[in-house]
């Protein structure tokens, strides 16, 4: 609750300032900005538990939003002072995904193209780009959703490919290309997907904080019947 929260939050405080100098001192900022954004989680849900009402869109919490922008601050912090530590990919993409939560979509958008230029070797590129192909198709701008999942697709098999294969087909079928969106459904139907890094049939812990994946093949049967 966010009574615990707020205790471990006092703690990391206390050990980060009897840590100066001391190797892990990122980690204590990491998990300092962590618990920031686990009490703006549990602070919103109070709010709107209060509330009553079913529509979350229609509920806002400045005291979340606070520590959404404190969360972000120290995640800055360690990208700064910590220029080598080898989270920081991570650290990038978890600064552009509560951006995103914020509704601030520019500074996602940039953050977002700052970790895949910065960080060229990062699984966590491939989770940008889908991102980014999914915010520019929902705008309405075809053309860069279709750039940002052909990126997905430049490099070697992943488990984002099939997803962006089914998600670059429905921009042509916007850009009545139906051909090309057939084959790409056709790629996805036939390719099997690769785990995602960190994830294992015999440990399913960590696939708790991932989202939820829509059975691409299974869709892609059900377009190529269709079209």
């Amino acid at each position: 609750d966010i009574l615990k929260v707020d205790k471990s939050i006092e703690v990391t405080k206390g050990l980060i300032a009897r840590s100066k100098g001391e190797r892990y001192l990122p980690d204590l900022y990491f998990r300092q900005a962590e618990l920031l954004i686990e009490k703006s989680r549990l602070v919103y849900f109070r709010v709107l538990e209060e509330a009553g009402v079913e529509d979350k869109t229609s509920v806002t919490s400045l005291e979340a939003v606070i520590l959404k922008q404190q969360a972000i601050a120290v995640y800055r912090r360690i990208l700064s002072e910590f220029p080598d530590y080898p989270d920081n990919d991570k650290i990038t993409f978890f600064i552009a995904h509560e951006y995103r939560e914020l509704g601030n979509f520019q500074e996602m958008i940039k953050t977002y193209d700052e970790l895949i230029s910065k960080y060229p070797k990062s699984n966590f590129r491939f989770e940008a780009w889908l991102i980014l192909g999914d915010y520019h198709f929902d705008k309405g701008d075809i053309d860069e959703a279709i750039q940002n999942y052909r990126s997905i697709l430049k490099g070697p098999e992943t488990y984002a490919h099939n997803m962006a294969r089914y998600k670059l087909a429905w921009c042509y079928i916007n850009k009545d290309k139906t051909n090309l969106a057939v084959d790409l459904w056709e790629q996805a139907v036939k390719t099997p997907t690769p785990p995602e890094p960190g994830t294992s049939e015999q440990d399913t812990s960590s696939l708790k904080e991932r989202p939820q994946r829509l059975d691409v093949r299974q869709d892609a049967l059900r377009h190529l019947a269709y079209y």
